[in-house]
């Protein structure tokens, strides 16, 4: 199944919008713990992905999760931040 991204935008985020992506990981699911995987991701795991990976960085900050990654878009330079919502082993919220 190809990967879906979804637009949520909402009409009051006018500078702003939500995507939703869904896709398939070929793993049985007892071998997936996105909550391990999202907090315990390095740098170099990051930018191991796609070229246009530049940086990401993660801390906790009074025990919220916050990530900034950095990525090179066509001819954009994109900085995200990040907070880590909600979790489980299956599911993961950023926002």
């Amino acid at each position: 199944m190809p990967a879906k991204l979804v637009n949520q935008h909402s009409p009051d985020t006018r500078y702003s919008a939500r995507f939703v992506e869904s896709f398939t990981i070929k793993l049985p699911v007892e071998q997936i713990d996105l909550s391990k995987w999202i907090i315990e991701m390095t740098e170099l795991d990051y930018v191991s992905h796609t070229p246009a990976h530049l940086a990401m960085n993660s801390h906790f900050h009074k025990e919220v999760l916050l990530m900034t990654n950095v990525e090179n878009i066509v001819n954009e330079t994109i900085m995200q931040h990040c907070e880590l919502k909600k979790h489980s082993s299956r599911h993961i919220q950023l926002y």
